[in-house]
């Protein structure tokens, strides 16, 4: 602990988080399993790229529903490949200078979004440590960004599955969470604009979780007056506020001209193309945190740290407590509602792995409180446990686990697996 003490930092753990995640990624995607990084919905959201930078065709796009126009409709929105695109550009660049095959598909376009993953993985780990260090020890902090990351499905989505929206997320929402004080403390028209792009870059890449902008709202809300003095801050910054909206709309300009050249209409719910949609009356609440298929508490127990400490903060009226509550119900209330609610072969419930941004928070509170004892060494014993066990399942997944043969013994011999070293 003296030595976590004396060094640890933001930077020392986004360091650690990067080599880690990036040997993994190479460890798991050697050889010839290089070719499945950009497969499935992971070429969904990168297939803008090539698209647009190669082929030339966005109207006929591969993992795409077809529709009775001719064209097809990318059910996945453009935000992950514009943050994907430096990195594509380099490799498509190593690619001509090489003589390597240049088509958007190659490995090195796939070793590309790898490195994506871990960079953006890893400055979100840096962004959420700098956050938590305003509030907790540094040391709380250190230890919950590592136990987060270890402990979660986080981990399986830095690595193994490095082409899914969530790592990006991930450091979006770490970076709102940061820059959230920031605005309000000096909203001058160039921060609104870099918190307008963040926003919309949120949006841009999953479109329902914006109900993050409820943090912007009840940041440093600690009472009924205080809720009102932001209302009140909001209409007296009409400027900041319409910079912020001007982002927004800019950002979205070019999804909506795809949704125009490919379905004829500016506005489009892509899942709809499908007949996928949400059961908003009958949501399943209790599978979403318990069920063998994905359920989130499950497969990352460790979290149930962090959703007790936000119940004993809400008690305690910790500041923002109440908004990272109020978000984590409204996510967990629209992932049980869509049609999908295990949301396919994943490890995990993989939709959550944003909101760590949000659930650290608690998690280094009670991280914060526990005392330097025999007590305290069993709380931190436990937490590494967990983290021991899934490392090793995420090691173990095959894809997918999920569907009707996937049982609860299947999630038990799998776990017996992971606990059983030799």
């Amino acid at each position: 602990m003296r030595f976590i003490d004396r060094y640890a930092s933001p930077r020392l753990a986004a360091f650690v988080v990067f080599i880690m995640a990036l040997a993994a990624s190479l460890f798991m995607h050697r050889g010839d399993l290089i070719n499945y990084v950009i497969w499935y919905d992971a070429e969904a959201y990168y297939q803008y790229l090539p698209a647009v930078f190669i082929n030339g065709n966005i109207e006929h796009m591969v993992w795409a529903a077809p529709l009775e126009n001719g064209n097809t409709l990318n059910l996945c929105q453009m935000g992950v490949a514009v943050l994907q695109l430096p990195f594509f550009l380099i490799a498509h660049f190593i690619a001509k200078i090489g003589g390597l095959t240049a088509d958007g598909y190659s490995p090195v376009y796939a070793y590309s979004i790898l490195i994506a993953s871990c960079v953006y993985g890893a400055l979100g780990v840096y962004l959420l440590g700098k956050v938590l260090q305003q509030w907790f020890s540094t040391t709380a902090s250190f230890i919950t960004v590592l136990f987060v990351y270890l402990g979660t499905n986080l981990f399986f989505y830095f690595s193994f599955e490095a082409g899914m929206s969530h790592i990006y997320s991930f450091f979006l929402f770490a970076w709102f969470i940061y820059y959230t004080p920031k605005f309000f403390q000096n909203p001058s028209i160039k921060r609104a604009l870099i918190y307008g792009f963040i926003i919309a870059m949120i949006g841009l890449v999953r479109p329902n979780n914006l109900v993050i902008g409820l943090y912007a709202v009840l940041y440093g809300v600690t009472s009924w007056a205080s809720f009102k003095e932001r209302l009140s801050f909001l209409f007296r910054h009409p400027v900041a506020i319409g910079a912020i909206v001007l982002v927004f709309v800019l950002l979205f300009i070019p999804q909506l001209l795809y949704w125009q050249a490919t379905t004829g209409s500016y506005l489009v719910f892509t899942y709809g193309e499908k007949g996928q949609g949400f059961n908003w009356g009958s949501p399943e609440l209790w599978n979403v945190l318990f069920s063998h298929q994905n359920g989130w508490l499950i497969y990352s127990p460790i979290m149930v740290i962090s959703l007790i400490g936000l119940a004993v903060g809400v008690i305690k009226k910790q500041a923002n407590f109440l908004a990272v509550l109020l978000i984590w119900l409204l996510a967990w209330y629209l992932f049980a509602s869509w049609w999908s609610w295990w949301f396919g072969g994943a490890y995990g419930h993989r939709a959550f792995v944003e909101y760590y941004a949000f659930l650290a928070i608690p998690f280094a509170y009670i991280m914060h409180k526990v005392p330097r004892n025999f007590k305290g060494y069993l709380v931190l014993g436990a937490c590494l446990f967990m983290a021991f066990i899934n490392v090793r399942m995420c090691f173990n997944y095959v894809h997918p686990w999920n569907g009707p043969e996937w049982t609860w013994d299947s999630y038990l011999h799998i776990l017996k697996q992971a606990i059983l070293i030799f």
